[in-house]
């Protein structure tokens, strides 16, 4: 995903200011050398000015975010603006000459937390435009799930009405027992439904906590909280919960004889087999 495609980060408002000093136009660009929002018009004079005319200038959107500044507690004189690759921790220009991190690689901590912030966004993205509206289709499809299960089980019941209707009052008994019955069939599987759909619901908002937690990330206070974002494992999206199909019982309907009631009123059962898994697969 490119930086123009990005959602406006949780750090802009809704009015950008222009941050020349006197000027409260509205800021559209960005320096990235100066770190400094500009409007159209001091865009155009930074442009101009034989200083600044070859600083790199973009739409605020696609601005490089600056990294919190923080002095080294080892070097006081220095500001932490590396990242030390084989020890994992920012450190100052100066910490590179130590014996510490003789012979390391170095990488520039504005650049780390450029490609951070950038996966935070592609993160954030896959969450709303995958994670989350697959997860409330399969919410909708657990809900038609309850419908079709009842509309089964109510039409079980009106089969098993109407073969008592035909043997009086001996199939009256029999066909409480097997109301009972088909009652209890149909309670284990709204419980089973209401269940998975407990399970996406918590998956949703184990959802909208990690796009709090990568907005967390994409404006960090302190190089400690920016550390912590890199070696996060949290920015593993878990996958969608596992649900299945509910197997709805089948009536049969029975033969009747006088002798057999509790066949006329036919037989309730679960077919045996596997329940089929809504299972999704992300784009």
């Amino acid at each position: 995903m490119a930086l123009s495609e990005s959602p406006i980060p949780p750090d802009a408002q809704h009015y950008l200011v222009c941050g020349t000093e006197d000027c409260k136009k509205n800021c559209q660009f960005y320096c990235n050398d100066c770190h400094l929002p500009m409007c159209e018009q001091c865009r155009d004079k930074h442009q101009k000015n034989k200083k600044t005319e070859k600083h790199e200038v973009v739409p605020y959107k696609q601005r490089k975010h600056q990294i919190p500044l923080e002095k080294c507690k080892i070097h006081p004189s220095k500001h932490i603006d590396l990242l030390c690759e084989e020890c994992q921790i920012p450190i100052c220009s100066k910490c590179t000459t130590t014996k510490e991190h003789r012979g390391h690689l170095f990488t520039d901590l504005e650049m780390v937390f450029a490609e951070h912030f950038l996966l935070c966004h592609v993160e954030v993205a896959k969450i709303r435009s995958y994670f989350e509206p697959t997860s409330q289709d399969l919410k909708t499809e657990i809900a038609e799930d309850v419908k079709e299960i009842m509309r089964t089980i109510e039409d079980i019941r009106t089969s098993m009405k109407a073969e008592a209707e035909s043997v009086k009052k001996c199939v009256d008994t029999v066909t409480l027992d097997k109301i009972n019955h088909v009652d209890k069939i149909e309670q284990s599987l709204l419980e089973t439904l209401s269940g998975q759909s407990q399970k996406i619901d918590d998956y949703i908002n184990y959802l909208h906590d990690l796009i709090q937690t990568f907005n967390g990330y994409l404006s960090p206070s302190n190089i400690e909280q920016l550390t912590f974002a890199l070696k996060s494992k949290n920015l593993i999206i878990q996958p969608i919960p596992e649900t299945s199909k509910p197997v709805p019982p089948v009536f049969t309907a029975g033969q009747y004889t006088k002798e057999d009631v509790a066949k006329l009123l036919g037989r309730i059962t679960v077919p045996d087999k596997i329940p089929t898994l809504n299972q999704r697969t992300e784009k």
